[in-house]
């Protein structure tokens, strides 16, 4: 398997597999946590534009609603 050189100094403690995924469990659950934050506060603040159509901004809404959802699952 590869793993980034920036998740190393995370894990190079862990003394086993069960322990390593802990940790990284716990690091990208933080990252997840922040884009879920970023995510309901961008849908909720959408807006739409003086020259949008309808359907370009249904489009944003339902690419920013699959963004949300990816992110939850």
């Amino acid at each position: 398997m590869l793993v980034k050189d920036c998740i190393i100094p995370h894990i190079k403690e862990g003394k086993s597999a069960i322990e390593i995924w802990g940790i990284l469990k716990e690091l990208y659950e933080i990252i997840n946590s922040n884009r879920l934050v970023f995510l309901k506060s961008k849908i909720l603040s959408m807006k739409m534009e003086e020259n949008e159509s309808i359907s370009s901004f249904v489009a944003r809404i339902k690419d920013l609603k699959t963004k949300f959802i990816f992110s939850t699952s």
